[in-house]
Formats: C-alpha cells, structure tokens, sequence
C-alpha cells in the first residue's frame, strides 16, 4: 500500500480563495487512490488589524482596502462565481471581517486532538456561510464544542493563548518559505504550489506524488 502524501497548506480563514482551494483540494484528493496528511498552517493577512474590530465587511474594504461599497459587489463577482462552481456557501454581505489570531490558536489546539481538518472546515463555514464574527471568543467556542472538543479546555487553551507560538512559527516558517500569499501548499517538502489551483492541477501533483512514492518503494 502507497504511504500517505504530506501536504503542509498555509491557509488564513478569512481568504476567500483559501476557502475555494480548500474545497478544491478535497475534490482531487477524492479522484486519486492514495491517502493523504493534511496539516494546515497559519498565515495571517491581516496580522494588524484589532482583535476587537466589528466593521461590517463593507467597513472593511473601505477603510483598509480603500474600496468603497458600491465597488465592493462588483469587484467580488468573481469570487461568487467561484464559490458557486464549488458549491460553496459565501454570504458576501454577511461577512464579519476579523483578526484570526485566535481561529489560528484554535486550529492548533484541534490539531493537537486530530481535529484540525474538521476545524478549518467549521471556521470557513462559520465565516462565509454564516456570516459569524471568528474573533469572538464565544463563537470559537461554539465553534470547538460543536467538534466534540471539551469547550472549557479550549477556553483555558485560547485565554492563556497556549499555542501563540504555535501559530508565531508558523507565520516564521512562512517568511522562510517566501511565501507572500496564501493558499499555499507544499508536498512532501519538495514540491509548491500557491493560489487556488484548479482541481485537474492537483490532481496531477498528487498523482506524480503517487507515484514517486510508488517507485521509491518498489
């Protein structure tokens, strides 16, 4: 039997595109007979906006973006159509725009549990399909319990911000890589790939993959 394929992802919860890749990535995993590891990393676009910001998302691309909101639609329909094609939930003017140091800390305690992939999962949804703030310490706790994690253990792991540097190293291993933009995938520590990539893409990596590894072990 082929060993899994490690794939480390850099990914930010906020970024649409992530969302898409993410879904994308599923699809090719599906179309190739060969398990694969998943470890998603942090990667903050936003690394200085206040964790207790509450513009809508409007505000945000506003006063950060310095586009106005009646551009705002126009300039997202390119992504609606992406996510439709995918079949994926994006509520654009429900979006609650929010620092994801927090989501990120809760990525890592779920990893910590083998939980991370269906913890990404649920913060995507919880950002672009339902219009929650993820930088609200209740809804990630919500978030977490809804998972089967203990919500009074991920409350202590998030207010004393146990896997702060957690997420710190991998923002560094991040500037180490190069990488500006997310997502951005890495197989077995040899081959990149960043942006969302069309599904017919990676399944060709993770079918070279495959078969690399196939070869190796003959």
């Amino acid at each position: 039997m082929t060993e899994s394929i490690k794939v480390d992802i850099w990914v930010d919860i906020v970024c649409p595109f992530c969302y898409i890749a993410t879904s994308r990535f599923e699809v090719a995993v599906s179309q190739v007979a060969v398990p694969v590891d998943i470890e998603y990393h942090s990667f903050q676009l936003m690394p200085d906006l206040p964790e207790d910001y509450e513009g809508s998302n409007a505000e945000f691309f506003r006063d950060y973006r310095g586009i106005p909101p009646e551009e705002l639609e126009e300039r997202s329909r390119p992504l609606i159509r992406m996510t439709a094609e995918a079949a994926l939930p994006y509520r654009l003017r429900d979006i609650q725009q929010a620092s994801t140091l927090k989501a990120h800390q809760l990525l890592h305690h779920a990893k910590a549990r083998g939980r991370q992939v269906d913890a990404a999962a649920a913060l995507y949804r919880a950002h672009f399909a339902e219009g929650k703030h993820i930088g609200h310490l209740d809804v990630l706790l919500a978030i977490a319990e809804g998972l089967g994690l203990d919500r009074a253990d991920v409350e202590r792991s998030l207010v004393s911000e146990q896997h702060l540097g957690d997420v710190r190293a991998d923002t560094d291993r991040a500037g180490q890589l190069g990488i500006q933009v997310v997502p951005f995938f890495v197989f077995e520590n040899t081959y990149s790939l960043s942006g969302a990539q069309e599904i017919e893409t990676l399944v060709d990596v993770l079918t070279q993959m495959r078969n690399e590894a196939t070869t190796a072990g003959a």
